[in-house]
């Protein structure tokens, strides 16, 4: 892959998108790991320091402090405003009210959806669009919460396998830390993508290009180990309501 050209379209599509919206502002979560730091260095280059804000939204039941550490680290870096809120409150509210035993699956998907409202509300407030840090990888496998982290405005990334996201974020000097950091959803603690997936990116995504490309699972399997095609093609299917354009579970 072409770094520096791959870069330069995603940073010139970002510019583009918003001009043709009529939106200067920016907002995205900033977590700390790689997706969305990438995300921000984006919409920096793309739209210029002082039209982004990022949200630093921390569940305290889940969140450790080098991922504050990581995504303060990056907001400072870029010269970005960012504000840090709590998502305890709105949890705690939903736990509250329903009056059914929450599965572990809810409970997780309720921390997405509550990180997506403080963004639209802040988008709502300051004239801006929320920026989503969704990866092609998680798009096609429907690796994603619906109407949480994959409700969002535009995806910078949503061209971009997860493997292209790590040549981006070194070709662009991330820290590294937030490059080596393990993936992971932030939902649950000791939550790991690749734990979850049953195998590494590097695994996964040729298979997902192949895929895309047009072959069948029986071609793949010549290829690729026949259990990791049978559970991301069963991933696919599942997770097929959910769309390839936006997001989640």
């Amino acid at each position: 892959m072409d770094c520096n050209a791959v870069y330069s379209k995603t940073v010139s599509d970002t510019r583009a998108y918003f001009e043709k919206a009529g939106f200067s502002r920016a907002v995205l979560g900033l977590s700390g790991g790689i997706d969305s730091a990438l995300v921000a260095y984006i919409l920096v280059d793309a739209l210029g320091k002082d039209n982004v804000t990022g949200l630093l939204l921390p569940d305290s039941s889940v969140d450790s402090g080098c991922h504050r550490s990581d995504a303060v680290s990056v907001a400072e870096r870029l010269g970005i405003a960012f504000e840090e809120i709590s998502i305890d409150g709105i949890v705690e509210a939903v736990e509250k009210s329903v009056n059914w035993p929450q599965s572990s699956k809810a409970k997780m998907n309720a921390r997405a959806r509550a990180r997506m409202l403080l963004l639209y509300d802040f988008a709502n407030s300051r004239q801006a669009l929320v920026a989503g840090t969704g990866n092609k990888s998680e798009l096609m496998l429907g690796y994603f919460t619906k109407h949480g982290d994959g409700a969002a405005d535009f995806l910078p990334l949503g061209k971009l396998f997860k493997t292209d996201v790590f040549a981006l974020a070194r070709f662009r000097g991330l820290p590294k830390n937030v490059i080596e950091k393990q993936p992971s959803a932030g939902l649950a603690v000791g939550q790991t993508d690749e734990a979850e997936l049953g195998a590494s990116y590097e695994e996964i995504d040729p298979l997902l290009r192949e895929f895309e490309a047009g072959k069948t699972e029986a071609e793949l399997k010549q290829k690729f180990e026949a259990n990791l095609v049978k559970g991301l093609l069963g991933r696919v299917k599942a997770n097929a309501h959910k769309g390839r354009a936006a997001g989640g579970s």
